[in-house]
């Protein structure tokens, strides 16, 4: 089980986390060979870290912790990615950061309110950071956080945690709009069943422009002032920005309309 273990963790991390977010060097498409063996060595580094990391968990935490303990932490953990994806499904205004800042965040509430005590306990008994809070607030306890007591440690911090995330998913999806692929996804995602009309609407398009070409276009038709006009309408009935490069699916429906 552990060499299983190790070998399907280790892949995990080099195809899923090393190499799309290159943390290797770029892979050359005329040596397969030399990227084998980079591939190759990411996934031993990994599987001798990983090892190491779990006899130290063993021999530090596993007294205290039991297996069902520890599927918890991991549920309120991995349940950071569930407020943007259902959300998501309804919701066509979310944005890639909003999403990104709310799961980091979330997760940092569940590391402050479950893990981070958990491992004080293990390693100073009697910490005052449990029973007192970081210097002496009370209100910041780990397991009493803003004064919520009535809730056991796993409810407690996946509660809170569930809070913050889609707090700041919320708010950041307001204040940062996604572009113009996150737009055209979203609502390929939201108006799912009326796919067929957006896009005989031209509404979802999967294309590439930039608002200058488009912008070159309308001149030989409308000229210079003509389209100024124009183009100052459409920023301000969709309130986009009039710096923004790249054109979205409406603006190019716009020219076509034009």
């Amino acid at each position: 089980m552990v060499v299983v273990s190790a070998l399907a963790l280790s892949t995990m991390i080099s195809n899923n986390l090393i190499i799309p977010y290159g943390f290797i060097k770029a892979l050359n498409d005329s040596n397969p060979k030399r990227n084998a063996q980079r591939i190759k060595n990411v996934r031993r580094a990994s599987i001798f870290i990983l090892i190491i990391g779990a006899y130290f968990f063993y021999v530090n935490f596993n007294i205290e912790l039991s297996l069902f303990s520890i599927g918890l932490i991991a549920f309120v953990i991995i349940a950071q990615l569930a407020p943007a994806f259902f959300i998501g499904l309804f919701w066509n205004r979310g944005s890639a950061i909003a999403a990104k800042t709310g799961i980091i965040v979330g997760s940092l509430v569940t590391f402050y309110t479950l893990v981070l005590p958990f491992i004080t306990e293990v390693f100073v008994e009697g910490s005052s950071l449990i029973t007192n809070g970081p210097a002496g607030i009370a209100l910041l306890k780990p397991y009493e956080l803003f004064g919520v007591d009535f809730m056991p440690p796993v409810t407690h911090a996946f509660f809170w945690s569930m809070v913050f995330n889609v707090m700041f998913y919320l708010v950041f999806s307001v204040l940062q709009k996604g572009d113009y692929r996150e737009r055209n996804y979203a609502e390929l995602v939201v108006n799912a069943s009326s796919y067929g009309e957006l896009q005989e609407n031209a509404f979802v398009w999967r294309g590439e422009a930039y608002v200058s070409e488009i912008r070159k276009a309308l001149i030989r038709f409308l000229g210079e002032k003509r389209t100024t006009r124009a183009l100052n309408l459409f920023y301000r009935k969709y309130n986009i920005d009039p710096q923004e490069e790249k054109a979205d699916a409406r603006l190019v429906n716009f020219q076509k309309n034009y």
